[in-house]
């Protein structure tokens, strides 16, 4: 019995020893550390960002960037940039942003044990008046396809609804004119027509749309 008692404490010893010498062999398995940096010179469509490798981790940084959506935890499975590789401070270009918008940001860096993510930011793109402009001039034309509207290089639109026979004036003539200034709507937002006079300017001086 007490030989067989030793060799079952000797199998145990040998067992624990063998244990501790595979965990002493395992190398440890940690995925990079990174912080999101502030998001800036943020417009209708485009973002800056960014972020800092604190610590690459048990392997090279191979990939680094920021993610988003516009949900409130973006991963790399989302839209991303891909801003080099290894340690670091890195800058990001977001673009193809919608304006008005919210989303939400963060660094991410990858090696082989997987993806570290920074903290996610929250911002709110600018509302992109041209944008807003140019598509309610285009559904207005869309839905009047009975009127063939003139472009002009300055983006102008414009319609001759009835055409004069006098003389056009030139650069520096005084012009008078009689106008009503109307919203796609149709909400009249000026107009001088009951005046008795006419409204005057130089053609030409940038006082009137060109």
């Amino acid at each position: 019995m007490k030989t067989k008692f030793k060799l079952s404490v000797y199998a145990l010893l040998i067992v624990v020893l063998m244990q501790l010498i595979s965990n002493c062999c395992k190398k440890e398995v940690v995925v990079p550390t990174v912080t999101t940096s502030d998001v800036t010179n943020i417009t209708g469509t485009t973002a800056s960002c960014g972020g800092t490798i604190i610590s690459e981790g048990s392997g090279t940084v191979t990939s680094r960037g920021v993610c988003w959506s516009s949900g409130t935890n973006p991963t790399i499975k989302d839209k991303i940039t891909q801003d080099g590789a290894g340690a670091g401070t890195f800058s990001s270009s977001i673009t193809a942003l919608n304006g008005g918008t919210i989303y939400f940001v963060r660094a991410y860096a990858t090696n082989s044990a997987g993806t570290g993510y920074g903290m996610t930011i929250p911002f709110m793109t600018l509302v992109d008046h041209d944008k807003l402009e140019r598509e309610e001039i285009q559904n207005y034309i869309n839905n009047n396809p009975n009127l063939t509207f003139q472009l002009k290089p300055s983006g102008l639109f414009y319609l001759d609804v009835i055409t004069g026979t006098g003389a056009s004036p030139v650069l520096h003539d005084t012009s008078f004119i009689k106008y009503t200034g109307r919203l796609l709507d149709d909400t009249v937002i000026g107009s001088n027509v009951s005046d008795t006079s006419s409204y005057s300017f130089v053609v030409g001086e940038g006082f009137v749309v060109s």
